[in-house]
């Protein structure tokens, strides 16, 4: 293997790297404090489009649940 080729290899691993980081800041929920129906009833009414705010959605719902 040629030294000189190290450098391309580590620009392809970055952007990949970037690539993954923005996808989980904009589509994996947190889920800390969840139970595991609250994040399967995430993941069922939440659309992918809103998945950064689902746990804010399932709380929420959960409440509203509770307060009747």
């Amino acid at each position: 293997m040629d030294y000189n080729d190290i450098g391309s290899y580590r620009r392809i691993f970055s952007a990949l790297d970037i690539i993954a980081l923005v996808f989980i800041i904009m589509f994996v929920p947190e889920t800390k404090g969840m139970s595991l129906e609250e994040v399967v009833r995430m993941f069922e009414i939440v659309p992918l489009s809103k998945m950064s705010r689902g746990r804010e959605i399932v709380m929420e719902e959960n409440r509203q649940v509770k307060a009747k």
